[in-house]
């Protein structure tokens, strides 16, 4: 397998090498170096023999106390992104902590700025989705919300492991104090204020995802509120729309009965027609104010 192989002095190069090869380097068995090398292992920080093995996502390697080994050399985010960073930390002369605590807490703060930067995409993209939601409600802002909030939930989960991963070694003195590969009393302070550090900024940003989930969830329960109201005006507006439509179709049996050219004797009376059209009239409306007045009594709206 290929992997960049980088020296305490920052210099790198690409070898292909073995796992059992790695093994042997780092006093550690060919089963510890699984999460290196499988694509669905967890986040993970362990010493095991002479080594540090961390897996962040597509950060693999193993750290020594004078190398590291970075696999996946065929990746450009490796290349062009984390590699830079990197050498950059190694060849710092104004730090003086041991070379495979600069290189975890590279990896650490790398792993933090790159989920920190899709957050604040995802963030800023959500935020112009709920401003018009407020104005106009349609089935292509729901489903773009949709869409960041997948994207969202699935940081979060990647976040949810790192926090996890570190409270378990700050969990664990003796885990700590493995992290020292050159077995230092005062590296044990550093590796701690690294870990306690990254730890803070993952469940910070942990709490933001929270905060912002919450405010999605408020903006549907608001959206649906609203929506409920126009779907209740809606039927309301329909049921009174039936009830004239009964009334008036009773009112046509009616008018229909005395349209038919049939002799009833009231022909020729002058004040029938008068008194008909009052009485359709005043039972139209007493029709409609009992129906009213039912619908309202059995809180129909």
């Amino acid at each position: 397998m290929l992997a960049f192989q980088i020296n305490s002095n920052g210099d790198i190069s690409e070898k292909q090498f073995q796992r059992k090869d790695i093994a042997q380097k780092f006093d550690m068995y060919v089963r510890d170096l699984r999460p290196v090398f499988s694509v669905k292992q967890l986040s993970t920080i362990s010493p095991r023999g002479a080594g540090i093995i961390v897996n962040f996502w597509n950060i693999k390697m193993v750290i020594g106390k004078d190398q590291v080994f970075l696999f996946q050399s065929e990746s450009k985010i490796i290349q062009e992104e984390f590699i830079p960073i990197l050498i950059a930390k190694i060849q710092r002369k104004e730090t003086r902590a041991p070379f495979e605590l600069r290189t975890l807490e590279s990896a650490l703060t790398y792993a933090f700025d790159k989920l920190n930067t899709e957050f604040q995409k995802i963030e800023s993209g959500i935020q112009k989705i709920l401003y018009k939601l407020k104005s106009t409600v349609s089935d292509e802002h729901f489903e773009m919300l949709l869409n960041h909030k997948k994207h969202l939930n699935k940081i979060q989960i990647s976040i949810k492991e790192m926090e996890e991963t570190l409270e378990e070694i700050l969990k664990d003195e003796e885990d700590i104090y493995e992290l020292c590969l050159s077995k230092k009393k005062d590296e044990v302070e550093e590796v701690e204020s690294i870990l306690e550090h990254s730890w803070e900024q993952f469940e910070d940003l942990s709490h933001r995802i929270h905060e912002l989930s919450e405010n999605i969830d408020d903006t549907q329960e608001v959206i649906t509120l609203k929506m409920a109201n126009r779907r209740n005006m809606i039927i309301r507006f329909d049921l009174y729309a039936t009830l004239i439509t009964a009334v008036l179709s009773g009112l046509a049996v009616i008018v229909g009965a005395f349209g038919m050219n049939l002799a009833n004797h009231l022909e020729k009376n002058k004040y029938a027609f008068l008194l008909i059209s009052v009485g359709i009239f005043i039972f139209f409306v007493l029709s409609i104010f009992l129906a009213n007045w039912y619908v309202k009594r059995k809180n129909l709206w």
